[in-house]
């Protein structure tokens, strides 16, 4: 913080000097929490945020393509074997004749509503974080089965998402805000199963926080821009498993999976209003990569509509997964970095879903995931709705 001293100096003005006059006078206890009050951190530890929230979007549509194409609806199969019999007076002969029907594609919409709520604990220089955040996906696609050897499914998808993030130690909170939006694939080749995505969406970050120590108190907020470009791909192998039957159970398969996805967080410049202490951002972007490897399972009841499906996985970050952003005291003559709450790069993912088919056209699903790493847990729950016709 010599630096944010130094500029605080430079701009020279009385609310600077009333600042300056405050720090001289503090005790050498009360000066570190003052100085990190001053560093403005939640502005770096929203961008951990975005990348948590944007995880949600592409978890649902990577259910969504997760579903089985569905089945073509009674009147629309492909083909049918028919017969006719030859009226000769020695005796009746059948003869298969095969007529044969157009297939229409199958539309389906589904939507998605989910709540998170998640926590990072401090690495020893930014402070913990504490975010909720609640929102929804829709999505509608078409199907089709036999198509260059495989079943397919192609569809838009988009969305809204708000996180309340709170980051108590600096007196600091924040409300990200995303509409987003994009597109997605799946095809099934026998066992293999594969899926992709793309999403953009535009943020709205507005921060509010507070400095207060003995001698000086001052209250900021800001508002600023931005956004996120995505894209995910996942690559499965079905396994069925026939001898894996018992009691209720009628179906069973397991499902082992690696997928990567690339994410581009863009943060625009912003001016706080308040006092001497508030600060000016430069604009940045936040580049992370992941990888992960995992399997899923899924087990049926015989005639019940009920399904249950299990994930568990293991989730590796690269990139930006420390993100920190250029700052500066208004008038001042340098800038200065701080540093948010690190994304984890190695965390355990799990999954645990039912769904249940209301009738042959609609289906309705619960579900629960989280997130594990050595400083983060995130916990949601989420309700699915499928109307295919």
């Amino acid at each position: 913080m010599a630096t944010a001293l130094n500029q605080v100096l430079a701009a020279d003005t009385p609310a600077s000097q009333a600042l300056l006059t405050a720090l001289l006078h503090a005790s050498p206890a009360i000066l570190p929490q003052a100085f990190d009050q001053l560093s403005g951190e939640v502005h770096a530890s929203t961008a951990t945020a975005a990348f948590e929230d944007a995880l949600l979007p592409e978890g649902a549509i990577l259910d969504r393509l997760n579903q089985p194409v569905s089945t073509p609806a009674l009147g629309s199969t492909s083909t049918l074997t028919g017969a006719y019999a030859a009226d000769l007076p020695w005796r009746p002969a059948l003869a298969p004749v095969t007529a044969s029907f157009y297939e229409p594609r199958v539309f389906d919409l589904w939507g998605q509503g989910f709540g998170e709520w998640g926590h990072v604990s401090s690495d020893g220089n930014a402070a913990a974080l504490l975010r909720s955040t609640g929102g929804f996906v829709l999505g509608g696609d078409i199907s089709t089965r036999g198509f260059l050897g495989g079943d397919w499914r192609l569809g838009l998808a988009g969305g809204y998402t708000n996180d309340r993030i709170s980051v108590s130690e600096r007196l600091s909170n924040a409300t990200f805000e995303s509409v987003f939006g994009g597109v997605y694939a799946g095809a099934s080749f026998g066992s293999l199963q594969l899926r992709a995505g793309a999403l953009y969406g535009t943020n709205t970050t507005s921060t509010n926080r507070q400095v207060i120590f003995p001698g000086f108190s001052d209250a900021l907020s800001s508002s600023n821009g931005g956004y996120t470009a995505q894209g995910f791909a996942e690559a499965g192998y079905r396994v069925e498993l026939a001898n894996a039957r018992f009691g209720f159970v009628s179906h069973a398969s397991i499902e082992p999976f690696a997928g990567a996805g690339a994410m581009l967080i863009h943060q625009n410049g912003f001016t706080e209003g308040g006092g001497a202490t508030a600060l000016t951002g430069f604009g940045r972007d936040f580049d992370i990569q992941t990888t992960t490897l995992g399997v899923r399972s899924e087990l049926a009841f015989g005639s019940l509509p009920v399904k249950i499906a299990t994930m568990l996985g293991w989730r590796h970050a690269y990139g930006d997964v420390v993100p920190s952003v250029l700052l500066g005291f208004q008038g001042g003559a340098q800038a200065f970095s701080a540093s948010g709450v690190p994304i984890d790069r190695d965390a355990f993912v799990a999954e645990a879903g039912m769904s249940y088919a209301v009738s042959s056209s609609v289906s309705v699903g619960v579900s629960y995931s989280g997130q594990f790493g050595q400083r983060a847990t995130d916990n949601a729950f989420k309700g699915r709705l499928d109307w295919s016709f």
